[in-house]
């Protein structure tokens, strides 16, 4: 049997943080995605994976400095960056270009 009472709260304490937005993104060595929000904290949210093939010259180009998965490549060994011979992440960074200008110039010239 219950009582009719106006409802009233008697004790309040906060466990956790206080709410925050998403105000920024960065990407440490090892592919971690950190997040930046608006209450001073910062949490990991993802992780970049990266890939080796046991036979790298059995990829096959697929134009600019993409490769595809061949029978002669084997599978693909997925995994963390910085781990298991994987190469390391350099966040905002710039990756110079790879195009061969004297051969651009020559195909601007006889186009």
């Amino acid at each position: 049997t219950s009582f009719d009472k106006d409802s009233n709260t008697g004790g309040i304490s906060q466990d956790g943080y206080e709410g925050g937005d998403l105000k920024g993104l960065s990407v440490d060595e090892t592919g971690t995605v950190i997040g930046s929000f608006t209450n001073g904290r910062s949490f990991a949210l993802a992780q970049v994976a990266m890939a080796t093939f046991s036979n790298n010259q059995g990829l096959e180009s697929d134009g600019g400095n993409c490769f595809i998965q061949t029978s002669n490549s084997g599978d693909p060994i997925v995994g963390q960056a910085s781990t298991g011979g994987k190469g390391s992440i350099q966040s905002s960074s710039l990756e110079m270009s790879n195009v061969d200008l004297s051969r651009s110039l020559t195909q601007l010239i006889v186009i």
